[in-house]
């Protein structure tokens, strides 16, 4: 009687694990960054150009999405008996995670002062 491995659930814990990460340190580092480019040129509009930059825009819908993902898909497959929606939901999760870190890897060669 061993412990089987339950391919979802530690899925869903990493996932949940990285937007965590990616939400606690990149994200204020963003801001960070924009901050001190900010205060170095005396200017916003540098730093509002970044904001408004379309990859900050798809950084931010993807954290959100994500987030919301991760709220919802513990309660779509506890109710869901078929394994392939079960599936299915850690693929779009773990696809939203994967882009929120492409994006993030991105978006932090443009902030970040060489």
């Amino acid at each position: 009687m061993g412990m089987s491995l339950d391919f979802t659930n530690y899925t869903f814990s990493f996932l949940v694990s990285l937007i965590g990460t990616i939400l606690g340190i990149c994200y204020p580092l963003f801001l960070e960054n924009i901050r001190k480019i900010d205060d170095q040129y005396q200017s916003t509009v540098l730093a509002k150009r970044f904001q408004e930059a379309p990859v900050f825009k798809l950084y931010r819908l993807l954290l959100i999405t994500a987030i919301i993902i991760s709220f919802l898909a513990p309660f779509i497959m506890l109710f869901s008996d078929n394994s392939i929606v079960n599936i299915g939901v850690e693929t779009i999760h773990c696809l939203f995670v994967l882009a929120l870190v492409f994006v993030t890897v991105s978006y932090t060669h443009l902030t970040l002062p060489t």
